[in-house]
């Protein structure tokens, strides 16, 4: 119930920010704003203050803001131009102003999360996975290369507890610093006793304990745990300026990152012409649940209250502010539905003075939202297959 609660909190805290970034543009530039919802629809409660209705809704997700002349098909675009408190009415940067007001909110937001993470953290960031090959271009980094990010059922390493987020520093007192040395110091040691000194990546503390475990052997004869190894960075910004600038400079390199994986599943998808290299990189509500309810787990087991109590903070401020950007980067695309797709037909607009018909353009983000709806129930059935 714990991790319900807290995933809901999030989730509605990233789109009720969202959506007040519009609402409070939209207010700004005389656009009327006829509701602004908490959750989604069915409608439980509302109050109308002034123009708007300020409603809670059933499903406690998110929340929405509904703008005279977006998604609307009210009579024609010459009628609707006439009102100048309809969106159609305004000009192209004021459109864009609103439909970019979302997506601002969201990077401060996670500006100001980052900026808390790292004036608790001691300005150093938490484990960053290596997706690809990728310089941030802020902090001083420190690559991990003999991290765990997967243990094989029922291997020796799953038997002796090893979990994703340890690393191997020691085999056997020889130190280990990527998957060669890792299989190199196990090639020869198939069904004989070996000593692994295994720190905690996840913590900042860096908890070292060692494990005896017997490897099995492979195929071709040789000494295997069942772990997969990957890298991983750690950026650290307690030098100089970068400690008072730290939000925004994490903000950049969590941001440009997570758009270097992006366009890298979705040349792959292209390369393959399948969408499963694209809906394997994403998680979906049932994948941040999973998310959050492994760090309620794994702060529970901590012995220290107060270890426990900085460890579930930062991990779930840290969550937090990367489903921000996350939200910022998605809404940014340029496709139908999203605020990126409106942002696109409104530079249209700019550049040849013409306006799509407003019939023609519900059309095409109809489009989007049945393509990003389809998307989304691959992501949720890739997310419960990996839960179960």
């Amino acid at each position: 119930m714990v991790a319900i609660a807290i995933f809901i909190l999030i989730f509605s805290l990233l789109v009720i920010i969202h959506e007040f970034g519009h609402f409070i543009v939209a207010k700004k530039l005389g656009v009327r704003v006829d509701e602004f919802g908490f959750g989604m629809p069915p409608r439980i409660f509302g109050k109308k203050v002034g123009e708007t209705i300020y409603s809670i809704n059933l499903l406690p997700f998110g929340g929405f803001v509904q703008l005279l002349g977006v998604d609307e098909n009210e009579g024609p675009v010459a009628e609707a131009k006439k009102n100048p408190r309809n969106f159609l009415s305004k000009k192209p940067f004021q459109k864009l102003a609103i439909l970019l007001g979302g997506v601002i909110m969201n990077l401060l937001l996670a500006f100001v999360l980052y900026a808390v993470f790292f004036s608790i953290s001691g300005y150093k960031s938490s484990l960053i996975p290596l997706i690809s090959d990728y310089r941030f271009k802020y902090g001083e980094v420190s690559k991990l290369s003999n991290l765990i990010v997967d243990v094989q059922d029922n291997s020796p390493a799953a038997q002796e507890d090893l979990v994703p987020g340890e690393a191997i520093i020691e085999i056997d007192q020889i130190p280990v610093y990527n998957i060669g040395d890792i299989q190199a110091a196990l090639r020869n040691k198939a069904g004989q006793a070996v000593t692994l000194l295994i720190t905690d990546a996840r913590s900042s503390e860096y908890n070292v304990r060692k494990v005896e475990i017997t490897p099995s052997s492979n195929q071709a004869g040789e000494g295997i745990i069942g772990v997969y190894i990957g890298e991983a960075v750690n950026i650290d910004y307690s030098r100089g300026s970068s400690k008072y600038l730290a939000g925004p400079m994490h903000s950049y390199n969590m941001l440009a990152y997570s758009a270097n994986v992006i366009g890298t599943l979705f040349q792959s998808s292209l390369a393959y012409k399948s969408l499963e290299p694209v809906s394997s990189g994403f998680s979906g509500p049932v994948g941040i649940y999973s998310v959050v309810k492994g760090i309620i787990a794994y702060a529970s087991q901590l012995e220290n209250p107060a270890q426990r109590v900085q460890v579930l903070t930062l991990a779930l401020i840290d969550l937090t502010a990367l489903l921000s950007l996350s939200l910022a980067l998605l809404n940014a695309m340029p496709f139908p539905a999203l605020d990126g797709g409106r942002v696109v037909f409104v530079i249209f607009e700019a550049i040849t003075k013409k306006q799509i018909s407003q019939a023609a353009e519900m059309r095409i983000h109809k489009f989007g939202i049945i393509f990003l709806m389809g998307l989304l129930a691959l992501v949720t059935v890739k997310d419960l297959l990996n839960i179960f």
